[in-house]
């Protein structure tokens, strides 16, 4: 057993260029599957149907809180035929009787939500603009330190949670010459605001994470500063073996308190919704595509009427699930603005025309 102790962990939110999501939120993986039975033929079915809903087990899980666990529906085989839109199948093994392999099982979105609609369990599947994790290498007292060593297993754990599907997606930087110049292990340690705002503006990342680890002896102490989120500081201590399995769990540990801030500030209930009138402006019509394009690609916004448009601005109905605040912090994740002045909505892209400079309809 080792102690794996976390420390000078920060996480700065910033508003930056929107970045490709690290992973498909409604993809599970890995999930590995090992089913006997009296010939290979039986087995491998038993291991596919078993893994499929190991993995049904873990989305559903993925979308809620922890509270809600007890009551998240178990899938028959006619739900998992719905749910599943695809599986793929790595590693395979096979004996007489025996089938081994590793699953990647991805699900329906709509098919997801209704389940949960009709189970009464609130959920949320918006996921918050990418993080771009710093991985500092550790490193014994007195030796170089080089952020961008090759061989780093801390990195590699976070490299392992980017992998999957969150609803707080992971990014990590190459490590190139571009990376190099820009950051060094002391800088990092010391967290230049600067330096690490520009390579979070390389990556398009929504914000950026500096975490770093040392060993001790029985349990994982696990302190997190953030700054910029809902919680300041994250103080947990948990069981970790020594070695890989031990940088695993520490990542693991940080990643998921994250991921539950955001399902507790964005969990919607089913029925939950409404609509909203906003007054849109832009200052062309690229900046229009844009937004529109944004808006299309939110599962929470169902449909949006136009209601008027000039070459200079819009007005729009949102239908939309969950309530206004709820929406407005969504439409921030993908870099645009809904304000309210006194029941007037206005929406805008990030950075866009202020409001002093807008034109009213008709004018």
């Amino acid at each position: 057993m080792a102690l794996l102790a976390l420390a000078g962990f920060a996480l700065l939110v910033c508003a930056l260029p929107r970045a490709a999501l690290a992973a498909d939120l409604y993809m599970v993986k890995p999930v590995p599957v090992d089913a006997a039975a009296e010939s290979a033929t039986q087995a491998r079915a038993r291991a596919l149907l078993e893994g499929q809903r190991e993995a049904f087990r873990r989305m559903l899980r993925r979308l809620t809180s922890p509270a809600d666990w007890p009551r998240l529906p178990e899938p028959d085989q006619g739900t998992l035929e719905r749910a599943v839109r695809g599986i793929e199948i790595a590693g395979e093994r096979a004996t007489a009787t025996r089938y081994l392999a590793t699953l990647s099982v991805s699900f329906d979105r709509r098919v997801m939500r209704a389940l949960l609609g009709q189970s009464g369990i609130p959920f949320t599947d918006s996921q918050a603009r990418p993080t771009l994790v710093i991985a500092l290498p550790p490193v014994q007292e007195g030796a170089e330190r080089d952020l961008w060593a090759s061989e780093n297993p801390w990195r590699d754990a976070w490299a392992a949670r980017a992998e999957q599907g969150s609803l707080v997606p992971l990014v990590l930087p190459a490590g190139d010459e571009a990376d190099r110049a820009t950051l060094d292990y002391e800088q990092a340690a010391q967290f230049d605001r600067e330096r690490l705002l520009a390579l979070a503006r390389r990556y398009r990342a929504g914000s950026v994470m500096v975490t770093s680890v040392r060993p001790g002896l029985a349990s994982m102490e696990v302190t997190a500063g953030l700054e910029g989120a809902e919680i300041e500081r994250i103080d947990e201590t948990v069981p970790a073996p020594a070695g890989t399995e031990g940088f695993a769990a520490a990542a693991a540990q940080v990643h998921e308190r994250l991921e539950q801030v955001w399902k507790e500030r964005n969990q919607i209930s089913a029925g939950e919704g409404g609509t909203l009138a906003a007054y849109v402006t832009f200052a062309s019509f690229a900046e229009w595509q844009a937004i529109r394009e944004r808006l299309a690609s939110l599962p929470e916004v169902s449909r949006v009427e136009i209601t008027g448009l000039s070459h200079r601005d819009a007005q729009l109905v949102l239908h939309h699930m969950g309530d206004a605040a709820r929406l407005a912090r969504l439409l921030a994740q993908h870099e645009m603005e809904l304000s309210d002045s006194e029941g007037f909505w206005t929406l805008r892209l990030s950075g866009g025309r202020p409001r002093e400079t807008e034109v009213k309809p008709g004018q």
